[in-house]
């Protein structure tokens, strides 16, 4: 058992959703063009007890690469070893535009859903969170276009990260789904 499974037990994602370790592996720095080297970082979190796997679409050019770069990173990663995606529950979240700090339209974050999940190369993830608040998208149409990704089975879950507890109240108050995760 490793040390992880003993001090961090796992748990349900959301009900009926997968289990994940209580400690995820955020994946802000996963960047390079080693794909063997980030499939070995992978699997030693995997051997150590993490199953869950966090990142974004913005990540990417904070590492002086292209936007998304972390998750198509991932995406070749699993092209590479297929097993890995069954032993993942992989997170993402998106609504940061560059040039526009904050998008949460219905119509960017149906893209930015598909355009995740393309460069994965994965049909659906577990959780998808809004990355930040928007102040000028009214909750309502954010909540539109996350159950419309989730009727279509492109994402398991909705989250939020950054977000105040206001502001995920309001959020949840248009919502038929649970607001799953709160990323600070």
């Amino acid at each position: 058992m490793s040390l992880l499974a003993e001090v961090a037990p796992t748990r349900p994602l959301y009900e009926g959703g997968p289990t994940v370790s209580s400690i995820g592996w955020g994946m802000w720095r996963f960047s390079g063009d080693d794909v063997a080297a980030a499939e070995r970082r992978v699997q030693a979190a995997l051997d150590a007890g993490v199953t869950l796997f966090d990142t974004a679409d913005i990540y990417g050019p904070d590492n002086n690469e292209p936007f998304g770069a972390a998750e198509a990173l991932l995406g070749r990663v699993l092209q590479a070893n297929r097993g890995l995606a069954s032993r993942m529950v992989i997170a993402t979240k998106g609504g940061i535009s560059m040039g526009v700090p904050y998008d949460s339209s219905a119509q960017y974050l149906s893209s930015a859903i598909d355009a995740s999940l393309q460069r994965m190369g994965v049909e659906h993830v577990a959780l998808w969170q809004i990355h930040r608040a928007d102040l000028l998208t009214h909750s309502a149409e954010i909540a539109s276009a996350l159950e419309a990704a989730h009727r279509a089975g492109k994402i398991g879950a909705v989250g939020v990260s950054n977000f105040s507890p206001w502001q995920v109240e309001a959020l949840a108050a248009h919502l038929s789904l649970r607001v799953v995760s709160c990323q600070p």
